[in-house]
């Protein structure tokens, strides 16, 4: 491997593992402060997670350093993403336990008044009850964002552009530090909560769920997932999985359109006021520009400037 290459890839590595460090002990740290009692169990699964997936691709790594060892290289780089990528999945899941826990007051009636002065949801929620096929196919696309992320976890990569899974991956795990830092210090539940539309039957389960944790009760029921109001994390993740596919070829447009598509989705489905999609944006574009510096890694735009002038290249002389 050269050598230029290879010094990004073990910078990459030491990153992942300095923030699923930084993951586990603000895990751990946190859980203590705001009494949850969750936090063991789910670090302890960490490595058995990443046992289970190291064994199951064992067989495929030794099978391409016998016979195809071209790809070889892809099949650790696979395998590799493959386990930070589950391991930050999995410590993300206590810290929005531990975030939803903050002493912060609810901020549903302030995102309305936001709201109110853009794109309403109700507007949009209620517009939609006359057309059910587009109402459906928005539905749909909601839940289309898990294809997509794993899609621009694992496509780039057979395409030869390891790199930009490296900076997906990071960008994702700085954007879920800085998700879920916003969610503790601006809680929200939803727009069905100040707007008058009827809520679906995983939305009414949250504003109990979350007005129980903000007094410290303990719900009934397992812990449910995805509480996160403000930002819009659907939106943010859409987004990096969009600009990881950039360079697929044809897919590039289908995903930019998917991307958009979700962003609509949050909020026609009634799930995020408006300025969440508008904060996922922002904190996406500041992930990405974060990871991008922390990688080393040039932006498009001078990708581009450097093909049109090569002079402009760090070490040429001009």
């Amino acid at each position: 491997m050269p050598a230029q290459p290879q010094h990004e890839s073990r910078k990459f590595h030491l990153l992942m593992g300095a923030m699923v460090a930084l993951l586990t002990g603000a895990d751990l740290l946190l859980a203590r402060v705001v009494h949850y009692s969750g936090v063991a169990k789910t670090i302890l699964s960490v490595p058995f997670a990443l046992a289970f997936v190291a064994i199951a691709v064992l067989p495929f790594i030794v099978i391409c350093w016998e016979w195809r060892r071209m790809w070889f290289r892809t099949s650790l780089d696979l395998s590799s993403m493959a386990m930070w990528a589950l391991a930050v999945w999995i410590l993300i899941g206590p810290l929005e336990q531990i975030a939803a826990r903050s002493p912060a007051p609810l901020v549903d009636a302030s995102l309305a008044r936001i709201d109110s002065q853009m794109i309403q949801t109700v507007v949009i929620v209620r517009w939609l009850q006359d057309f059910p096929r587009m109402c459906t196919a928005l539905q749909v696309t909601y839940y289309l964002l898990l294809p997509l992320a794993v899609t621009a976890l694992v496509l780039p990569i057979l395409c030869g552009h390891t790199r930009d899974v490296r900076l997906y991956l990071l960008a994702a795990s700085i954007s879920v530090l800085l998700t879920l830092g916003l969610f503790a210090v601006w809680p929200a539940i939803g727009p069905w909560t100040t707007e008058a539309f009827a809520p679906g039957k995983l939305q009414a389960q949250i504003g109990p769920y979350l007005s129980a944790l903000k007094t410290h009760a303990v719900p009934r029921g397992p812990e449910i997932k995805g509480i996160v109001a403000f930002p819009s994390f659907h939106s943010i993740l859409a987004i990096l999985s969009a600009r990881a596919l950039w360079r697929a070829g044809k897919l590039r447009v289908f995903s930019a359109a998917l991307c958009v598509g979700i962003c609509i989705s949050t909020v026609a489905t009634g799930w995020h006021y408006a300025i969440d999609v508008f904060a996922g944006v922002a904190v996406a574009a500041a992930s990405q520009w974060i990871a991008s510096w922390a990688l080393g890694i040039q932006s498009l735009a001078e990708n581009r400037a450097l093909r049109r002038n090569p002079a402009l290249s760090p070490g040429r002389a001009v």
